[in-house]
């Protein structure tokens, strides 16, 4: 304990000739008090967890005398509450320690601001059924047993399903074809402690089957079966899609003449932009005819003189051949 000295002066005699003094030295205890110190608290932000439990990332103290050696620290962060938002109030407790804390004092407890941010929910259980190519990409959601995913244990939140609507990413044809989910909504007592995240399905748009169909031209027997395809025609194609019926080889039955007679095409195929929203039939069948090819006798007559008519004889008699 530091200390002050003073003198107390006894007078113990008075006279003309002479003086005497008898001084006393008495020490006394002086009282120091410790220097007040602020200190200021970083709470780290936190994403929504239904408690109000702070994490403390740094203290720091205004006020300590060089060259002393004191420090500071945060524990116990608490958010005034556990909902979601920010700005909100940080309170933690603060101890001092150092070489010199003992000179100092600071108060129990510090303030500072920070973020509850809202928690994210997810939702399963939601499917997309195939579809078969119709040129739009609205699929039918199955939500029957949509879920949430991430609701705090204690919390009151609830799903509503009744706008849910999916969209394909495009209406062309393909397989395992995400379907982005839009629609869904939370609600419920605790609801404004967290955002959903739409979810996605996969699902399938099928080829549209289309029906190709030919003519073919009726020709002039000619000992073969070859047919000539006159016209195609396509059925099922909607409407502004550009899609054709190419290709193929088209045969009589068989090379005899005849009315009516099967032609059957192979090979044929689709081509066009659109044609992979489509299936089509490579095979088939028409009618033609083989109409019969005209035979002329080949007849040669026997000179003669003139004789004022039109009579003539026949050389010698001919097989008829076919004269192209």
């Amino acid at each position: 304990m530091k200390s002050i000295s003073f003198f107390a002066a006894s007078l113990l005699s008075l006279s003309a000739a002479s003086i005497g003094a008898v001084l006393t030295e008495t020490t006394v205890p002086a009282k120091t008090t410790a220097r007040t110190l602020t200190a200021t608290i970083v709470a780290s932000n936190k994403m929504y967890d239904g408690n109000t439990s702070a994490t403390i990332m740094s203290c720091s103290l205004s006020g300590v005398v060089p060259p002393d050696h004191v420090s500071c620290t945060g524990s116990n962060g608490q958010f005034d509450n556990a909902s979601a938002g920010t700005g909100k109030t940080v309170t933690a407790e603060v101890a001092l320690s150092g070489t010199d804390a003992g000179n100092y004092k600071v108060a129990p407890t510090a303030t500072t601001k920070a973020d509850i941010a809202k928690a994210t929910l997810t939702v399963t259980g939601i499917t997309a059924s195939d579809r078969i190519y119709d040129r739009t990409t609205v699929p039918t959601l199955n939500v029957g047993r949509a879920a949430l995913v991430g609701v705090v244990r204690g919390d009151t939140v609830t799903l509503d399903k009744s706008a849910a609507t999916g969209a394909f990413a495009d209406k062309s044809a393909g397989t395992g074809k995400t379907v982005q989910i839009s629609g869904l909504a939370i609600g419920g007592t605790d609801s404004g402690n967290y955002t959903l995240t739409q979810p996605t399905a996969t699902a399938d748009i099928t080829p549209l089957a289309i029906t190709g169909s030919i003519t073919a031209s009726n020709k002039v027997y000619d000992g073969t079966t070859p047919a000539a395809i006159a016209t195609r025609n396509l059925f099922g194609v909607i409407s502004s899609d550009v899609v054709s019926y190419v290709g193929g080889t088209a045969t009589f039955a068989d090379k005899t003449v005849g009315t009516g007679k099967t032609v059957t095409a192979t090979g044929l195929f689709l081509s066009g932009a659109d044609v992979g929203n489509y299936t089509v039939n490579g095979t088939t069948r028409t009618t033609a005819d083989i109409t019969p090819k005209t035979a002329y006798p080949n007849v040669t007559a026997n000179s003669r003189i003139y004789d004022g008519t039109t009579a003539a004889t026949q050389r010698r008699p001919r097989t008829s051949r076919l004269r192209a």
